[in-house]
């Protein structure tokens, strides 16, 4: 039986600190060469396919690698993620990559596996020694094992801000 990866591209991407100073386009190489290298998909007979936010004029040059990259037209990525699961025959099939809450929930109402970012990379080939270098290190940090999303963790940051330093 074989899964189909569905990425949410530029969620993985931007919970890997190195890839701070890349272009988006640098970011979305490197995660599409992440998944060709490191396979962390596991079996090359499971399908990945990475969806990104996009609009007309961004293209992206095809790798051999058979990894499928997706760029919304018109809609948002999660609203392409949504889709593809919905007209799915076999939602139960597939695994979506991504640490977005409000898709994760959506997703698993519909029977789809759900991998953390962190789960992700860590489970190629390679990975191990990569994340312990510094080269893909999730900035997501973690409280009793669980990493929290960085939507969550810039909200806890203005609000304790605000009564932090409020003027007396």
């Amino acid at each position: 039986m074989s899964r189909h990866f569905l990425i949410d591209g530029y969620n993985v991407i931007r919970q890997i600190s190195s890839l701070d100073d890349k272009s988006l386009e640098g970011g979305r190489a490197w995660l599409v060469r992440f998944i060709q290298d490191n396979g962390p998909q596991g079996s090359l007979r499971n399908p990945v396919t990475v969806v990104f936010d996009g609009q007309e004029g961004i293209s992206f040059s095809d790798f051999p690698s058979g990894v499928k990259v997706v760029f919304s037209r018109g809609e948002s990525a999660d609203d392409v993620i949504k889709r593809l699961i919905e007209e799915s025959s076999t939602p139960r099939d597939i695994v979506l990559v991504t640490d977005d809450r409000d898709l994760l929930y959506f997703c698993r109402t519909l029977g789809a596996e759900i991998w953390s970012v962190d789960r992700f990379l860590t489970q190629g080939k390679k990975t191990g020694q990569r994340l312990r270098s510094g080269v893909a290190r999730s900035r997501s940090p973690k409280v009793e094992g669980k990493a929290i999303p960085r939507v969550f963790e810039d909200r806890v940051n203005r609000e304790l801000k605000a009564l932090w330093l409020k003027k007396k």
